[in-house]
């Protein structure tokens, strides 16, 4: 059995309203109008995210090397998806998680900041909690604003001195140390990075201070900027609480792989390499199993088209 055919098969076997998500009628017609506008295939994407054989936020590079797609196309075409049919997948699980209050994000953000960014999975399972609440109530980012910008939390040992005397070393008053040098607009590292080091409040940190304080900031910045920080990067790398403790950088599990544990009989397995010949003869005779028109049937078909172009061009 070839990999088209084993992931057809796994597809096969995820929950009916996962499949509809993926392969529906609403599904189809913006995958279509995505691919007319951009001259991609993305129907065999479709089958991989929902088979947890490709993450949401590995499309663009997927696309990129299978598809040679430049990196400006493939994060939008990956964000068309991201906005017309990943999004529904987000909603679909979110009924099967445990509802996380707006009071209790903002308790956690004011009394565990400094878990939060200390600790990546904690990072994580707050990020993806505010992300399902903005769905609703994209006001709610004004309210953690709120709650960053007022934080009482100590940060360091040594306080905060200015022209009207010494404060205490609070995430408040470190965010205004900060504007009161920088500015209250978006800033990138280079900006943190120079404050961190240069700033004559930081100079007397120690190593393990700074980089909490440099994480505090970038909590800050992902908050209080978030629209314009998330319009100009790729779905990868949004985040509330900076992820990248780790030395590598963390990979978020598939949303769909939250669903059920009837999913896990989906799992991918160790691709097969395709043969050309057999392959196609294998991949038309399968197009009588599905209707036409479907995501299955559009799978085959780009997959045969493809060979076929491979073939004329050797």
């Amino acid at each position: 059995m070839n990999y088209i055919a084993q992931c057809l098969q796994k597809f096969s076997k995820l929950p009916p309203d996962l499949k509809e998500i993926l392969g529906g009628p609403d599904a189809l017609v913006a995958v279509k109008e995505i691919e007319l506008e951009y001259g991609v295939n993305t129907s065999f994407v479709l089958i991989l995210v929902g088979i947890g054989e490709l993450k949401p936020t590995q499309v663009a590079d997927y696309l990129m090397r299978e598809e040679s797609l430049s990196e400006e196309d493939a994060l939008e075409v990956s964000r068309a998806l991201a906005r017309t049919v990943f999004s529904q997948l987000v909603a679909s699980v979110a009924p099967a998680q445990e509802v996380v209050s707006p009071e209790d994000l903002k308790e956690e953000l004011k009394n565990d900041l400094l878990k939060l960014i200390s600790d990546k999975e904690l990072a994580e399972s707050f990020n993806l909690d505010v992300f399902l609440l903005l769905k609703n109530e994209p006001t709610f980012l004004s309210e953690l604003e709120m709650i960053i910008t007022n934080n009482p939390t100590i940060v360091s040992k040594s306080k905060i001195t200015d022209e009207k005397g010494s404060h205490q070393p609070t995430v408040a008053n470190w965010i205004k140390d900060f504007v009161a040098l920088n500015g209250s607009g978006n800033f990138d590292d280079l900006v943190l990075a120079n404050y961190i080091s240069n700033s004559k409040n930081t100079k007397t940190l120690s190593a393990a201070e700074k980089i909490l304080l440099s994480r505090v900031f970038k909590v800050y910045r992902n908050i209080t900027h978030f629209d314009e920080i998330t319009d100009k990067t790729p779905v990868k790398f949004w985040s509330i609480i900076p992820t990248d403790i780790e030395a590598e950088a963390p990979v978020s599990q598939p949303v769909i792989q939250e669903k059920k544990a009837s999913l896990k009989e989906a799992k991918a397995e160790e691709p097969v390499v395709i043969k050309n010949d057999s392959d196609a003869a294998k991949l038309q005779a399968a197009l009588n199993d599905y209707a036409v028109g479907s995501l299955e049937y559009k799978v085959i078909k780009q997959e045969l088209d493809r060979l076929r172009q491979t073939v004329s061009a050797r």
